[in-house]
């Protein structure tokens, strides 16, 4: 008897134990989301991508994941890392249209707690009709606990149906233009063909024909613009003269200067040249008293 109730005992706290690991769990859980995860498109369009991640109570810090595309659908034109909580990337976001993958992995310094970032984001190019899936090959989100662990619970799938591009209605080429205006403008049998050229002379000089004002303020400004002319090649002329009278007046002064420093030499010579015979005199008569 008691052996039965040991029994019924360890069953319910295993139980137990087995429901409260599996609610940690899933509390501590984090998943990895493509966003959009599906639309219609047509051929050409750009399908923008990001990879999401949340981690609403477990503080993470890694995130790492390889996803496959359908390449004969899609083309990955770009990968970009704007607005990324990845600050630090072990390995560079890297992808290959000929494979149809595309891979990162990267460290969030200081951690991430919380619902819905971005890590990469795709920007792809919409190649033919068909139906175009992008997926997770592989995946981790790596907890903020010192150990590493893996908290990825769940990856999703986003498929999109590519429609063909619409098609472009042709412009009318410029001979059909052509014929249209010719069909405008040709006067009917029961028209007077007169009367359509003396109305497309009016409209013509209704449209050429300027508002008097106007015309008055574009002869007023043709006229300041001839004085401005006028008056500046006046200055310039005047002051080119004044520059070239001013040129002869220091010629001339040095002229004048020159003639003076002649007459002073002039007359300093032969100021020397009375000492020297006052001086030759005196000897010759000191030499002949003696």
């Amino acid at each position: 008897m008691q052996k039965i109730k040991f029994k019924k005992i360890f069953k319910f706290v295993f139980t137990v134990t087995l429901i409260l690991s599996g609610l940690f769990s899933f509390a501590n859980a984090s998943t990895l989301r493509l966003t959009p995860e599906g639309g219609t498109y047509n051929v050409g369009d750009t399908i923008y991508v990001k990879v999401m991640v949340s981690s609403p109570s477990q503080s993470i810090n890694a995130v790492s994941a390889r996803l496959n595309f359908s390449q004969e659908n899609l083309a990955l034109n770009s990968l970009s890392k704007s607005g990324s909580i990845i600050s630090l990337w072990a390995q560079e976001p890297t992808f290959s249209n000929a494979a149809g993958s595309a891979s990162f992995e990267g460290v969030s310094l200081g951690g991430y707690t919380g619902n819905g970032a971005t890590v990469i984001s795709m920007a792809f190019r919409a190649k033919s009709v068909g139906t175009a899936s992008i997926n997770f090959t592989s995946g981790s989100v790596l907890a903020n606990d010192g150990e590493g662990t893996n908290t990825l619970s769940g990856q999703n799938e986003a498929t999109f149906t590519i429609n063909p591009a619409p098609e472009v209605v042709p412009k009318n080429t410029v001979q059909e233009i052509k014929e249209k205006i010719k069909e405008v403008v040709t006067p009917k049998n029961d028209v007077d063909k007169n009367e359509i050229i003396k109305e497309i002379h009016t409209i013509e000089y209704r449209m050429v024909r300027l508002n008097p004002v106007y015309v008055y303020m574009i002869i007023i400004w043709v006229l300041l613009l001839f004085l401005f002319i006028y008056l500046y090649l006046r200055y310039r002329f005047k002051v080119k003269k004044r520059i070239h009278d001013a040129e002869e007046i220091v010629e001339e002064s040095f002229e004048i200067f020159k003639e003076d420093e002649k007459e002073k030499s002039i007359k300093t010579l032969d100021r020397d040249f009375d000492d020297a015979e006052k001086v030759i005199i005196d000897t010759m008569k000191d030499i002949e008293k003696m």
